[in-house]
């Protein structure tokens, strides 16, 4: 066993028994060989601890919190428990695709500017069933942008290049789960560059057991905290935290709920902002608000061609802007 891989792989274990075997097989199965598995077991009460001891790879280290610590404390002590200079990270019923190790390190050593980096990810069911894929098709320089109104990354999809962190190691901030890789990414990404790679690296899976699925309340609750930390950078009111969900994705807020002239307004106040305090390169703020304005404005071809002349006189769009909005229109 190397006693200094160049990856930490890290997963979090909780009742995972259905899928743990898979995501084990999916690291061991990597191209890329030179990586160390750390699990730690928080507080399972199934077989969970037994099917990770029935590996016989010596680069396999399993740790037991003493009892159930939640996902944050997990997630900063498997970080501690590391060697490796590059973590990456998936959740027990997950899967890697077989050059991610390979393809993110290499990215990872030749650009030492970034601290870290995701990719596109194939969502599939609990029976491993396709379901879509989520492709992101951003260029790096987006990404502080993108993050200030949503969660860009997958986290089992992620990789870290430790180099660049703070020193504290307790990278996680407890305050915030089920949302605290949103937390964290904002937060890194002001100290070094970030990306999703464009190739579908990870399985992500989505099943009734997901804490996504489990706790959607409490998610939401703690993606309000985050938006409104960020609008407090931009010293923008915290009642505007229902606005700026809406705005970032209709999951959240009906957006027949807001009038058009009030996004406008919103958009433009939130340019002027960044325009005074610099959050933001102004080129790279202006052109993701401006593809975010396009699929609010997105209503469905029965509102859209009723607002068809607004949206000419307001934006005056270039074709490529008339042929986002009609994609938007079209998934409506």
């Amino acid at each position: 066993m190397n006693l200094d891989p160049a990856i930490s792989v890290n997963i979090p274990v909780y009742n995972a028994v259905p899928y743990l075997q898979q995501t084990l097989m999916s690291v061991l199965a990597q191209t890329f060989q030179d990586f160390e598995i750390v699990l730690v077991d928080d507080g399972s009460v199934d077989n969970s601890a037994e099917i990770i001891e029935s590996f016989s790879d010596s680069r396999i280290r399993l740790y037991r919190n003493d009892h159930n610590r939640g996902i944050a404390y997990t997630r900063n002590r498997l970080v501690q428990l590391s060697r490796g200079k590059y973590i990456a990270i998936l959740d027990a019923d997950d899967v890697m695709c077989r050059t991610r190790l390979a393809d993110q390190f290499g990215f990872l050593r030749n650009n030492q500017d970034f601290v870290f980096i995701g990719s596109d990810v194939e969502i599939i069911d609990g029976n491993g069933k396709h379901l879509d894929f989520w492709r992101y098709g951003h260029a790096p320089e987006d990404y502080p942008s993108l993050l200030f109104f949503k969660n860009m990354f997958v986290q089992s999809s992620v990789m870290i290049n430790r180099s660049l962190l703070p020193e504290s190691l307790n990278l996680y901030d407890l305050d915030y789960p089920p949302a605290e890789d949103y937390e964290l990414w904002c937060r890194l990404a002001r100290i070094g560059k970030v990306w999703n790679m464009p190739s579908v690296l990870t399985k992500y899976r989505v099943h009734e057991s997901s804490i996504s699925r489990q706790k959607s309340d409490l998610m939401s609750l703690q993606l309000g905290k985050i938006i409104a930390s960020n609008l407090n950078s931009f010293n923008q009111e915290v009642g505007r935290i229902d606005l700026h969900k809406a705005f970032s994705s209709s999951s959240y807020l009906p957006r027949d709920a807001v009038s058009f002239s009030v996004f406008d307004r919103y958009i433009a106040k939130l340019k002027e902002d960044n325009d005074k305090v610099e959050l933001f390169h102004p080129d790279h703020f202006g052109a993701v608000t401006d593809k975010i304005w396009l699929q609010v404005y997105g209503y469905g071809w029965r509102d859209s061609l009723l607002h068809f002349p607004r949206f000419l006189w307001k934006r005056q769009p270039s074709l490529g802007e008339f042929f986002l909005w009609s994609k938007s229109c079209l998934k409506k």
